[in-house]
């Protein structure tokens, strides 16, 4: 299990993270998803904890 760590910059500072689990098949999909709204993503194994998720460079 990986978790997918996200925020919307356009209403969240960067010490609001949002969380999304996700199995092996979908981790890929499901960041995927989030990054094409420009939502920056940080992918850990489930249950690590990040305090907060800054910009991806693109």
């Amino acid at each position: 299990m990986h978790a997918v760590n996200w925020r919307n910059p356009k209403i969240h500072g960067l010490e609001r993270v949002k969380v999304w689990s996700a199995c092996d098949e979908h981790v890929g999909y499901l960041a995927e998803f989030l990054r094409a709204r420009d939502f920056p993503v940080v992918l850990t194994p489930a249950g690590e904890t990040v305090d907060r998720v800054e910009q991806e460079a693109r």
